[in-house]
């Protein structure tokens, strides 16, 4: 159980991802594994296989309490926003 209402966010948005993507993923490859000359095909089942990937990672980034790309970009948790609003009235 996570605690922290971000993590929670980030997990149920990873998992949402990954849903919608795997169904997708098994699509994209059943029709590259049919059609290996188009390169259409290819294209696609590598974008959702990156798409599956990005929910993985976030699935996992959620479930350590980590956020390597918000600290790097410097962005606050809500909790922090909403307490400085409420300190600027």
């Amino acid at each position: 159980e996570l605690k922290d209402p971000h993590c929670r966010d980030e997990m149920a948005a990873a998992r949402g991802a990954l849903k919608k993507n795997a169904t997708m993923l098994y699509t994209a490859s059943q029709a590259f594994l049919r059609h290996p000359d188009v390169a259409a095909t290819r294209a696609n089942r590598d974008y959702v296989f990156k798409q599956v990937q990005e929910a993985i990672a976030g699935i996992s980034s959620a479930a350590q309490a980590t956020s390597p790309t918000d600290e790097a970009k410097g962005h606050t948790g809500i909790g922090e926003l909403a307490a400085a609003l409420n300190e600027f009235d």
